[in-house]
């Protein structure tokens, strides 16, 4: 055959099967890197024999939304890249038992319907992965880039890039404490409940790991209100040139992570907004806020304050 040792191939936009891109595999036995998206492939159909070679798989935009589905690919132990965005995946659920996806370093799944964090800390199950694409799921509406950063990198402890932004030691830390607090204050809760505890363990992988990391909170701290983190927030209004939002945003935030937060929340599309600042206490005082490295503490932006949002 002509196609015995291609190990590239890219075939989207082709209302391809997945049950016809198997039958069809037959003929690239050396396949390695398969790129499908965007066809009419629903279900994954074992056996996979065939594709025991690929490292990389793209199934970008076709119909997938169920992640039972993908833990069929869990067997291709060379896999080390998968693209599901934009499948409309619901949920993450991956047996620990099962020892699936061994090889797997970089996955995809942005522009799905992953509602819950529990099923982010699923991916905590995957012994290899090391960079995430993480975007545009409703788990993230109304967080800011920051926010979702610190609730990704807290729950997997392999990754070293996310969103294409290189996981940060001191981040890392930063974040695994803070969420052995969040987990601990429930912890405390249940703790005369093995059942519940079980549950909490499941949903919370990380946290036995982090207790061994870092030990346990003392239940003294767990009982305080976190005064330095109240009042690094400010509670400021985007206001644009239809609707409002209100919201607390860190003291911190650098502009470059408020305005794709900003795009998503009014629907600029590509159009970049211009951010001002209008003082709560003096309507005289509008301040544009153009530089991105700059932060909102930097244009002194107080409690109460109007951001206006235009483009």
């Amino acid at each position: 055959s002509a196609f015995n040792k291609m190990t590239h191939l890219v075939s989207g936009h082709m209302d391809y099967t997945w049950e016809q891109v198997r039958e069809c595999s037959k003929m690239w036995p050396q396949i390695e890197r398969l790129q499908v998206p965007f066809n009419k492939i629903t279900d994954i159909s074992l056996p996979m024999n065939t594709l025991e070679n690929l490292i990389e798989l793209d199934l970008e935009g076709n119909s997938i939304a169920q992640w039972e589905e993908i833990n069929k690919l869990g067997t291709l132990k060379r896999l080390e890249t998968l693209n599901l965005c934009d499948l409309g995946l619901t949920n993450i659920s991956i047996p620990a038992s099962q020892n699936l996806f061994p090889s797997l370093q970089c996955l995809m799944i942005s522009s799905n319907n992953i509602s819950k964090w529990n099923d982010i800390s699923e991916l905590e199950k995957l012994p290899k992965l090391e960079e995430l694409k993480f975007t545009n799921n409703p788990v993230q509406d109304n967080l800011s880039v920051d926010t979702v950063y610190y609730k990704v990198i807290c729950r997997i402890g392999t990754l070293k890039v996310l969103n294409r932004k290189i996981v940060n030691k001191d981040e890392r830390r930063s974040a695994e404490l803070e969420y052995l607090k969040e987990c601990g204050r429930e912890w405390l809760e249940i703790s005369n409940d093995e059942a519940l505890k079980t549950n909490f363990v499941a949903i919370h992988p990380r946290y036995p790991l982090l207790v061994k990391k870092y030990g346990a909170t003392e239940e003294s701290e767990l009982k305080k209100t976190d005064r330095s983190i109240v009042s690094s927030l400010l509670r400021v209004t985007l206001q644009g040139p239809d609707k409002e939002v209100t919201m607390s945003l860190p003291k911190a935030m650098q502009i470059k992570n408020l305005l794709p937060l900003v795009m998503k929340m009014f629907k600029t599309g590509n159009a970049v907004p211009t951010l001002c600042r209008k003082s709560s206490k003096n309507s005289k005082i509008i301040v544009e806020m153009t530089s991105p490295l700059k932060s909102l503490d930097y244009y002194s932006v107080e409690d109460g304050d109007e951001i206006s949002v235009r483009w």
